[in-house]
């Protein structure tokens, strides 16, 4: 009986392991849910957006500068939001945060991306904005965390807003 119990152990543990999205491969992966398409970084991971029944949110997600799911809150990220034909994203204002003032157009992946920097609960954001068709975008950076540091020009996270697709 001992022996089953390792082997169920080991299997779970491997489970485990397999179920947790991020890349570790040492390269830039695609990640695709089948509603978003991105471009993850090596060294960087998804996070998955879930409602409160515990079920992914298909249109919401981030990908993170960290590949330790501890350290995911207080690491830099890209926050994602889309929206296709049959759904359209409630406009975020700057009457929800601190210390606001608007960005230059960011134009980046075959979209014009428009917004504005502010503080949310103390951290530093950088939202924006686009419309490509029938298809909306909403991205947000969070650039200057505990754990590390993101810009604008940084070549992930240019990958990481160029791959950008929704379907």
């Amino acid at each position: 009986m001992n022996k089953y119990k390792k082997i169920t152990v080991i299997l779970l543990v491997l489970l485990m392991a397999l179920s947790v999205v991020g890349c570790s491969s040492g390269k830039s992966e695609v990640y695709d849910n089948g509603v978003i398409s991105v471009t993850v970084p090596k060294g960087w991971m998804v996070y998955e957006s879930k409602n409160s029944n515990n079920e992914v949110v298909k249109t919401n997600l981030s990908v993170v500068k960290t590949t330790d799911k501890s350290k995911i809150m207080d690491s830099p990220m890209v926050t994602i939001s889309y929206a296709g034909a049959d759904k359209t994203l409630y406009p975020v204002t700057k009457d929800f945060y601190e210390d606001t003032e608007d960005l230059a157009v960011w134009e980046i992946g075959g979209k014009k991306f428009e917004g504005f920097k502010g503080t949310s609960f103390g951290a530093e954001m950088l939202y924006y904005f686009a419309v490509d068709g029938d298809k909306e975008y909403q991205v947000v950076v969070w650039p200057n965390m505990k754990n590390g540091t993101i810009s604008l020009e940084d070549e992930d996270v240019k990958t990481i807003v160029e791959s950008l697709t929704g379907k």
